[in-house]
């Protein structure tokens, strides 16, 4: 059983007012946070599968998901690992860990 840990994501469009949500496979929701105007985070689901798995996310509450991509979970040892991508915008988040998780292209 995966989730539970923090996805960052990293874009110039957050708004104070937005209500983030993110839909992972299988129509999972998770509500996301605003940290700043470059930076949310949402928690990850209870997941049953490791894999890349596709997620959307919402800044209106989940009315519409107008971002795309894809988080690979995979097991390394005993240390959960989740690797993010947003193809639309070529942006890759990774992790080893979360309080010092890095963006790079």
């Amino acid at each position: 059983m995966l989730g539970g840990d923090n996805l960052f994501f990293v874009g110039p469009c957050y708004q104070t007012s937005d209500v983030i949500v993110s839909e992972f496979a299988g129509g999972k929701r998770s509500k996301g946070s605003y940290i700043s105007s470059i930076r949310a985070s949402c928690t990850v689901p209870m997941l049953h599968v490791t894999g890349r798995l596709s997620f959307k996310m919402s800044v209106n509450g989940g009315t519409s998901f107008d971002f795309q991509g894809v988080v690979t979970i995979g097991k390394i040892l005993e240390e959960y690992i989740y690797l993010v991508e947003f193809p639309e915008v070529n942006i890759r988040i990774g992790h080893s860990d979360w309080s010092k998780s890095s963006a790079y292209k």
